[in-house]
């Protein structure tokens, strides 16, 4: 009895950890407040923050971009679309127990220059964390605005942080998990309730960001 128990319980878990509407749900709540906006068509920054986070390495040796790496892609779009004037590479590694051999910032910079964008406008700062690049971005920011692009799950948190550093940010979303919008018919609804990897991995994000908020970070 105690392993049918352990069974259907598993199973519960499961069901509602990897089912899409509840996913949809969750990540709205953090990505409702950005969903109109459409930055390229918003004000142009003397200075944009890129937020690490979205790149990594292969095994050998070359760069590419994760799950999160529209916030490269939105950077470069600034930049071509005259909404950028300078680009600002956060995310520094942590040498003792990083994945990588170089900084997130470094990479960032070398994929934005693969996207066209020139060396002479994009710079590095620092930051192993959100809250470190906030406390990066306040000593460049000089008290003016400044657009900070990060996935749309993120940047509640990234403005809170933000207000605390004293910066004035501008949220620049992008990489939204879900499209509460769109239109689907009852078999696309019907799939939602299968669970998925897609649903679990967006349950992880706004969870982790849940979590961090609860604890202040």
């Amino acid at each position: 009895m105690t392993a049918w128990v352990l069974l259907a319980a598993t199973l519960a878990a499961i069901f509602v950890y990897g089912n899409r509407m509840g996913a949809d749900w969750l990540a709205g709540t953090l990505e409702k407040q950005f969903r109109e906006m459409n930055p390229l068509q918003g004000p142009v920054f003397e200075r944009v923050i890129l937020l690490g986070g979205a790149t990594g390495e292969t095994d050998a040796g070359g760069l590419q971009v994760n799950e999160n790496g529209d916030r490269v892609v939105m950077a470069a779009r600034l930049f071509h679309c005259g909404k950028a004037k300078r680009i600002y590479c956060s995310g520094i590694r942590k040498a003792d127990n990083s994945r990588f051999a170089t900084d997130e910032a470094e990479q960032s910079r070398i994929i934005l220059l693969e996207l066209g964008v020139p060396d002479s406008i994009i710079e590095k700062i620092g930051g192993c964390n959100t809250a470190e690049e906030m406390m990066a971005v306040s000593a460049i920011s000089a008290g003016e605005p400044v657009g900070i692009v990060s996935s749309a799950w993120h940047l509640p948190r990234v403005l809170r942080l933000a207000k605390q550093s004293g910066v004035d940010a501008v949220p620049i979303p992008c990489g939204f998990l879900c499209n509460l919008n769109r239109k689907r018919d009852w078999r696309a609804r019907t799939k939602d309730f299968i669970p998925g990897h897609r649903a679990m991995m967006m349950n992880t994000y706004t969870l982790r960001e849940y979590i961090a908020m609860a604890l202040s970070r």
